[in-house]
């Protein structure tokens, strides 16, 4: 499965590496976008693994044009295009939560959104920050912050994003184990600070329930949104997305028809249909393009 929508219940991908060229913000003009000087940034001696490209742009997300709007506006234009307008209107940064059904493309929205900053980013999932050795838990979490801080003071800006959060931060019971409380403890001081630091925190749960609700109240996680299942209109979307970098003689009729036919499908299942008919296309038959009839064979 390509990363683009791997989500909690699927095996983690491998991040890309790169060597960072963080950038700084000059003096804004008015209110244009901001001017970025690229400096090196050595991160041999962080534990994490930071990288500052994920592969996937915002152009390449499909059906969630307005979950990519609501985080241009509330996001992007404040951390990075607008920060001096954010500052006169002490508009604050807010941590996101995105939750909804595995495959619905969490993390690769995640990834886009860290391409369009062009801040440090990691991405990480639950069992990368829990630990069975006791007192280690809290101590990453501590170890997470502190890179991130470190790198966004250098930057202007961090990203972290945290798949299986319910793991990490789940609902804390009377008899729960202390060593849970602790961690839960650690990182709710932390996302309380983050926004001041400029580190934007984006965790991503199939379980939106099992949070402990001190995560998930205004002040931490300030801006929720439900990734579900793509309708009609959001499948031609990820059909149209998945093979515009491909060549293909579908047409948008041919397109619509195959909306139509994949209704409850995920985008996870969207871009799995379209690998295998280009493999299909490629060395099934030794073709030239992806054809309709290689992708309605998928629909078997």
């Amino acid at each position: 499965m390509d990363p683009r929508y791997d989500d909690s219940d699927e095996e983690e991908q491998s991040e890309e590496t790169t060597t960072h060229d963080g950038s700084d913000q000059e003096e804004e003009t008015g209110d244009s976008t901001t001017g970025l000087i690229e400096t090196y940034i050595d991160t041999n001696d962080y534990q994490f693994d930071w990288v500052t490209g994920t592969g996937v742009e915002m152009a390449d997300v499909g059906g969630l044009d307005e979950v990519n709007e609501e985080l241009r506006q509330d996001i992007v234009r404040p951390m990075r295009e607008e920060p001096k307008k954010a500052e006169r209107f002490d508009i604050p940064l807010p941590n996101v939560l995105l939750h909804g059904p595995p495959g619905t493309g969490k993390t690769y929205l995640a990834k886009a959104l860290a391409t369009e900053l062009g801040f440090p980013f990691v991405s990480l999932s639950g069992s990368d920050v829990t630990s069975k050795w006791v007192n280690e838990s809290a101590d990453q979490v501590g170890q997470l912050f502190d890179e991130a801080e470190d790198l966004a003071e250098e930057t202007g800006g961090a990203v972290i994003f945290l798949d299986e959060l319910d793991s990490v931060l789940p609902e804390r019971e009377l008899d729960s184990h202390g060593e849970d409380r602790k961690v839960v403890n650690e990182f709710l001081s932390h996302l309380q600070e983050s926004a001041r630091k400029r580190v934007l925190f984006i965790g991503a749960t199939n379980r939106r329930d099992d949070l402990d609700k001190a995560a998930t109240r205004n002040g931490r996680i300030d801006k929720e949104a439900y990734i579900g299942e793509p309708d009609y209109d959001a499948r031609v979307e990820i059909f149209r997305v998945q093979l515009a970098r491909r060549p293909n003689s579908l047409s948008e009729s041919e397109l619509e028809d195959l909306a139509a036919a994949t209704e409850g499908v995920v985008a996870a299942d969207i871009e799995s249909m379209v690998n295998q008919a280009a493999r299909n296309a490629a060395y099934g038959r030794n073709g030239d393009q992806i054809e309709f009839q290689d992708l309605k064979h998928q629909l078997n």
